[in-house]
C-alpha cells in the first residue's frame, strides 16, 4: 500500500486488556489522539525494526534466523507490517475507524 493511502486511513486503537478505544492512529503511524502512554507505545512500535518470517512477527532474540526478513522504517512494506503486528508490538489493536463514527 502506498504511503499516501496509509496516511489517509484512520484506525481506532483498541486496548487489548480493556477492549476500549484509547486513541487513533494513521496507517503511517501518526498518532492522532491518545494519552502519553498510547503515543509512546505506538510511536516506539513504528520506530523500531521488525523481523518477519513466513508472514509472522519474529521476536528479537539476538541471533540470526534462516528466512527472516528485517524491515526498517522507510522501507517498502514496513508501515503495513507494523500496522499488522501493532497489537503484539504495542498492546493496541488497530481497527479501521468507521467513517460515520465520532
Amino acid at each position: 500500500m502506498r504511503k499516501e493511502a496509509l496516511e489517509a486511513v484512520l484506525y481506532d486503537l483498541i486496548d487489548l486488556q480493556t477492549g476500549m478505544v484509547v486513541g487513533q492512529v494513521t496507517g503511517a503511524g501518526d498518532v492522532i489522539s491518545g494519552d502519553a502512554q498510547v503515543t509512546e507505545r505506538v510511536t516506539h512500535a513504528f520506530a523500531r525494526e521488525v523481523m518477519v518470517r513466513d508472514g509472522e512477527l519474529v521476536e528479537e532474540l539476538g541471533i540470526c534466523f534462516a528466512n527472516v526478513e528485517t524491515l526498517y522504517p522507510g522501507q517498502p512494506g514496513y508501515e503495513a507490517a507494523v500496522l499488522r503486528y501493532l497489537g503484539k508490538l504495542s498492546g493496541y489493536l488497530p481497527q479501521v475507524r468507521d467513517a460515520d463514527g465520532p
